[in-house]
């Protein structure tokens, strides 16, 4: 939650949220920059979607979400690869709108499970399923609780017949805001382990007990995911062994 609030209807308040946006894009673009990126596992699924993306439906931690935004806007994605994000209907949501804004292969779709949730949820399956752009979000924002997958994410994919891609990034050298998700700053000129998890279908026609044993399935992998790149990442540091997918 930020330590401050204005209104984006006001001019000022406009200006201010466009200001944070660009100072946070210039900050994202030197320290994506001058990171070392090593895919450590899933590099077949990584250069398909690169070749082939169709539709499939990328999730990360909220708490990855810097390092996120620095791989996937460095040049060797960026250049290669449309994405659509689902970006809150916050004030966090708003500045994260205006960081993306120039990246002209991104497209976003304003929404989340507290606000906003279904139409966000009705644009984001026309651009996967019709467009057949991947869709990037965290399942677990904007406000937690940290690392629970939501159903909603769960359901986006089954909408649009699109398999779940666990993403997950550790750097070597950063340190965590105070946040709800313990948000991950990385340090700028750091090596970053990238994963990408087994692709998971959701069937459609699936009962509510089908679709919540998938939605925990996929929280155990993007968690299995995540632990990889802390390994990594960290293997002087003491981690809990990665359940099997």
């Amino acid at each position: 939650m930020p330590w401050f609030r204005v209104d984006p209807r006001s001019a000022i308040g406009a200006w201010f949220l466009r200001f944070c946006g660009a100072v946070a894009r210039s900050a994202i673009r030197l320290i994506g920059g001058t990171c070392r990126y090593q895919v450590i596992a899933g590099g077949e699924t990584l250069q398909k979607l690169l070749q082939n993306p169709g539709p499939v439906l990328l999730v990360i931690w909220h708490d990855r979400a810097i390092c996120s935004a620095c791989y996937f806007s460095g040049p060797f994605i960026r250049d290669r690869l449309d994405l659509a994000l689902m970006i809150s209907q916050s004030q966090d949501g708003e500045i994260v709108s205006h960081i993306v804004r120039p990246w002209t292969r991104v497209r976003s779709a304003r929404g989340s499970a507290t606000r906003g949730g279904r139409e966000a949820l009705r644009i984001m399956h026309r651009i996967m399923a019709k467009e057949k752009i991947p869709g990037l979000l965290a399942p677990d924002g904007p406000h937690g609780p940290r690392r629970k997958f939501k159903l909603g994410a769960a359901v986006l994919a089954q909408m649009a017949n699109a398999p779940v891609v666990p993403v997950a990034l550790a750097p070597e050298r950063s340190f965590r805001l105070g946040s709800w998700d313990r948000l991950i700053m990385p340090i700028p000129f750091s090596r970053v382990a990238v994963a990408f998890g087994q692709p998971t279908p959701v069937p459609r026609g699936l009962s509510g007990e089908e679709l919540e044993s998938v939605r925990a399935r996929l929280e155990t992998e993007l968690n299995r995911t995540t632990s990889l790149t802390e390994i990594a990442a960290l293997p002087n540091r003491p981690h809990p062994v990665p359940a099997a997918g």
